[in-house]
């Protein structure tokens, strides 16, 4: 079947006008030659003597002048037919001329022939016209002019025993309007598109699975298209619809199943716990927030975890609010209170699963949310919690908010028999000091508290591993340091500080 998609179509046409012009020519050149030899045999002379008898000649001469009478005739006639057993489309068009084959082509209607496309629970029928399919008459009639005529004189007269005994059945030609076609099947792709599911991790509790991913689907348009040129084979003259399913590829998801299987990821490694006060709106806000960059993150091997590098800067811009925050020892307004708490609970989990800590610091003061020792600041540029993956499977790390509390998960492949547990030795309770200022607006021998202060601490954090009840490691984790808030007093000129004193182990000069 010819489809002239690669050419326009008066190439097509300049292409095929130019084989007839061969062809003609070729007919043309072999009755000459016949005429000339008619004419040796008569005239010519060998050693002065007729090369045959005058009654020979003659009769030579009948002989090949009815040959020439007869190939001149068929030549004739058959210039613009097509030779007997020609059919296009089971359709007989022996004798006819160019003429006779166009308008009986053009009854056929080949354009209103309908296809049916389907995929899936799609299913459209169009008519050929309609998809820029149009039935190419003066191709077929090309075609079949030139059945017969491809070879030298005696090649097409066997040619044409042949076809006149067997028959040649032309197939169709179209004419394919590239945009047209193209329009009309892509505008089903929105139909077949079906997205792809990413097969991801699924946490119930404690516990995990794997939801399995599903495959996408999408129109191979190019496909299709080939498709259905190759059905345009099958029409025939009774016109029965064209059925074809479109071609439809397979869309891999991002993440496969087998993906996360490799993981190693079965079961639980450690949680950790802790609570909020839930009357402070900008805080809980952050929290959440915070929690919500964390969630879902998988740890590689080997790799580093950094928490500023995946929460990142704790800025407005970035959704976060302003809450009370620990600056140098005071609990002042900034942006991003409560984010500490969420980096001092992941610190725990890490801690609990055995992970290597490489970078942490504690507050300049206790936090009320965990014991001393325990907790885990950051300041972006400054200050981070980083621990590394040392095992060798990837961690998934969960983080979740519920009512007033704070739980972070991470996910492994643990071995029952293992065990990690946290102590503090070394604990050391640094006073206040007394802060004193003098208070004109105070009698003589009175006072006012202004800050009752607040103690600091000194404590040693160790980290034990154990395989079953046998203890296989001790790690110190860090001696920390919390600062302790001096007491401030008020006390009217005259007064003796003794009196202020008696109940504290030192303090700062009045001024």
């Amino acid at each position: 079947m010819l489809f002239p998609i690669s050419r326009t179509y008066k190439e097509h046409l300049c292409c095929e006008a130019h084989f007839y012009y061969v062809q003609k020519n070729i007919n043309i050149y072999i009755l000459t030659i016949i005429i000339k030899i008619f004419n040796n045999i008569i005239y010519k002379k060998v050693s002065g003597e007729f090369f045959m008898g005058e009654k020979l000649s003659i009769v030579i001469g009948i002989i090949l002048l009815t040959i020439v009478s007869i190939a001149a005739g068929d030549y004739l006639y058959f210039m613009d037919r097509v030779y007997p057993g020609t059919s296009i489309d089971g359709i007989d068009i022996s004798y006819m001329n160019t003429e006779e084959v166009k308008k009986e082509l053009s009854a056929q209607q080949y354009d209103q022939v309908e296809v049916i496309m389907k995929a899936e629970d799609i299913e459209k029928v169009s008519k050929l016209e309609e998809l820029g399919l149009e039935p190419d008459i003066d191709c077929m009639v090309n075609k079949a002019l030139s059945v017969g005529r491809s070879g030298n004189y005696p090649e097409n007269l066997k040619k044409r025993y042949r076809l006149s005994k067997d028959g040649d059945n032309l197939s169709l030609c179209y004419h394919v309007h590239k945009e047209k076609l193209t329009n009309s099947i892509e505008v089903l792709a929105p139909d077949v598109k079906k997205e792809p599911v990413d097969a991801q991790f699924v946490v119930d509790g404690n516990n995990i699975s794997i939801q399995p991913g599903e495959r996408g689907l999408e129109l191979d348009k190019w496909g299709s298209i080939s498709s259905l040129l190759d059905k345009l084979n099958y029409i025939n003259r009774q016109k029965t619809p064209i059925v074809f399913p479109l071609t439809i590829e397979k869309v891999e998801p991002e993440v496969t199943t087998e993906e996360l299987e490799s993981t190693g990821i079965e079961n639980l490694l450690a949680k950790f716990s802790t609570n909020f006060s839930r009357g402070e709106e900008g805080r809980v806000h952050n929290i959440k927030l915070a929690c919500e960059k964390l969630d879902h993150f998988l740890l590689l091997p080997g790799k580093n975890f950094s928490f500023n590098r995946e929460v990142g800067r704790v800025t407005t811009e970035r959704g976060f609010k302003e809450a009370p925050i620990i600056l140098e020892g005071e609990l002042v307004p900034g942006i991003g209170g409560g984010v500490c708490q969420v980096s001092s609970t992941l610190y725990n989990t890490a801690l609990l699963s055995g992970l290597e800590i490489k970078q942490r610091a504690n507050h300049s003061r206790p936090v009320s949310y965990l014991p001393l020792g325990r907790d885990a600041t950051i300041a972006y540029d400054y200050i981070d919690l980083k621990f590394k993956n040392n095992r060798d499977h990837y961690i998934l790390i969960t983080s979740q908010v519920k009512g007033d509390e704070i739980t972070i998960r991470f996910f492994g492949d643990k071995n029952p028999q293992e065990r990690v547990e946290v102590m503090e030795t070394d604990h050391e309770k640094i006073e206040p000091q007394v802060e004193i200022i003098i208070n004109d607006d105070l009698e003589k021998g009175e006072k006012e508290l202004i800050d009752p202060g607040k103690p600091g601490y000194r404590i040693t954090v160790w980290r034990v591993f154990y395989e079953g009840d046998e203890e296989i490691e001790r790690e110190m984790l860090s001696t920390d340091y919390y600062r302790p808030v001096a007491a401030v007093y008020h006390i009217g000129k005259g007064t003796k500080e003794k009196d202020v004193l008696d109940k504290h182990d030192g303090y700062i000069e009045a001024h």
